[in-house]
């Protein structure tokens, strides 16, 4: 009797078309899935570096009345903010090799703005990228010339009803009101006025202009 020849075991060349086809899509859709991973992780690390910078900038101005002028300034870098892991935290993630994040500032009143390039690497503005923090110099600003004036307020009390006179010139007042150098400017920098009329110490405010008197701050 003729023997039965056994099915073969092995893969037709159609079948290994259709395996390799099979093994190609998978690796493209798993090499998409990382790619997109990474660039959640790099985004998730550029608003990290973002807030922390923020956080020093806030921290800058609250000291000193005014945003550094670059984010690697001496007084600034290694002081309000840590340099990082590698001294990269103001290197941006997603723009080339040792390039910092971008930064610009605006004056009376005062921002700062920090942004990253984004994922396309084009600096498109601090306008019309997503990846950015603005400080705005008021949040520590304000606070600061409001304590200051509660201070004054209560030593300019005291002052007149002692029955002792002012001048008009800061300087001078303050030193006959007993109070320090810190109090000779306000939050912004800005050296207070007392006007003496009112009997009050007033503030410019955030733009450092007494003539516009929407923002100006009295104790």
């Amino acid at each position: 009797m003729p023997r039965a020849e056994s099915p073969s075991s092995g893969f037709t060349f159609l079948e290994l078309v259709i395996v390799i086809a099979i093994v190609g899509m998978l690796a493209g859709t798993l090499a998409t899935m990382a790619g997109a991973q990474l660039a959640a992780d790099k985004t998730a690390a550029v608003r990290t570096d973002l807030e922390a910078i923020g956080i020093g900038l806030q921290s800058h101005y609250a000291e000193n009345a005014r945003f550094p002028a670059a984010l690697n300034a001496v007084g600034f870098y290694g002081v309000n903010v840590a340099p990082g892991v590698g001294d990269d935290l103001l290197e941006d993630g997603w723009a080339a090799a040792n390039t910092y994040y971008r930064y610009a500032t605006t004056s009376n009143p005062d921002t700062a703005t920090v942004w990253s390039v984004g994922p396309d690497g084009f600096d498109s503005g601090s306008i019309n990228e997503t990846l950015r923090i603005t400080v705005h110099g008021a949040l520590a600003g304000l606070p600061k010339t409001r304590s200051r004036l509660n201070v004054i307020g209560g030593a300019l009390a005291q002052h007149l009803a002692a029955g002792r006179s002012i001048t008009g010139n800061w300087t001078t007042d303050r030193t006959a009101l007993g109070l320090g150098a810190e109090y000779a400017t306000d939050g912004f920098g800005t050296t207070f006025q007392l006007l003496t009329t009112d009997r009050v110490v007033r503030s410019a405010g955030p733009d450092r202009n007494f003539a516009t008197t929407a923002d100006n701050l009295t104790n």
